[in-house]
């Protein structure tokens, strides 16, 4: 009987659930940009750029933004607009940030004058497999937060697409160390491209990222 009785608790809460509809949406604005977030959660992602925000050469964030309706303060964790109009030569990521941050794919490929990405904030920050498909070959990407932001993207990458390489090569012998080295040897080739004309190919970040670079950043 307890058993029925949690399984009507939980059936009548899912009916409950469906019948009041998706999570409502929050769109707020400041000077620079439009956020967009859902009630009950705590951070807001950056939508669109204002006027002022379009004519500006360094873009960067605040670490929250207010819903002037309600008061309710939202974390600033990612951006997502179009940046086609934008003349940013730079973008950078502060340190103030309250919560992580991702760029989402497909972001600053529009952003043609982007030469430099500063990634201060070490609370994590999130980019993805198509963040820097098509952007300029000169970019340069530093800060101290830009170790961490590479380690998050290659777990990512490993763990969804050679799982079988994820190892704590501490505790492998020399010769399976030497054999997993080899493998990501051979990834390295068939994946990412030989470029010496780029000017930060020898910027680690850049060419993982980039998936081109010159001997030394691969």
């Amino acid at each position: 009987m307890k058993s029925i009785g949690i399984f009507f608790v939980l059936a009548c809460s899912y009916i409950v659930s469906v019948l009041a509809g998706p999570t409502p949406s929050v769109y707020m604005e400041d000077s620079n940009y439009e956020y967009y977030a859902q009630e009950g959660f705590t951070s807001c992602y950056v939508t669109k750029l204002t006027s002022k925000a379009k004519s500006a050469k360094t873009l960067t964030f605040d670490p929250y933004v207010t819903d002037k309706r309600t008061g309710t303060r939202y974390y600033v964790g990612g951006l997502m607009a179009d940046l086609t109009d934008s003349v940013a030569t730079k973008i950078e990521i502060p340190s103030s940030l309250r919560s992580s941050f991702s760029i989402s794919e497909n972001v600053l490929k529009n952003a043609k004058k982007l030469t430099s990405l500063k990634v201060e904030s070490t609370k994590g920050v999130y980019v993805y497999d198509n963040t820097f498909t098509d952007v300029n070959k000169d970019i340069n990407i530093y800060g101290k937060g830009v170790n961490q932001m590479v380690t998050d993207y290659v777990n990512d990458y490993l763990k969804y697409n050679y799982p079988d390489l994820i190892q704590n090569y501490s505790k492998l012998s020399e010769y399976d160390a030497r054999i997993n080295l080899y493998n990501i040897a051979k990834i390295i080739n068939r994946n990412f491209k030989f470029n010496i004309n780029m000017a930060n190919g020898d910027n680690g970040a850049v060419a993982f990222l980039l998936k081109e670079g010159s001997t030394v950043g691969l």
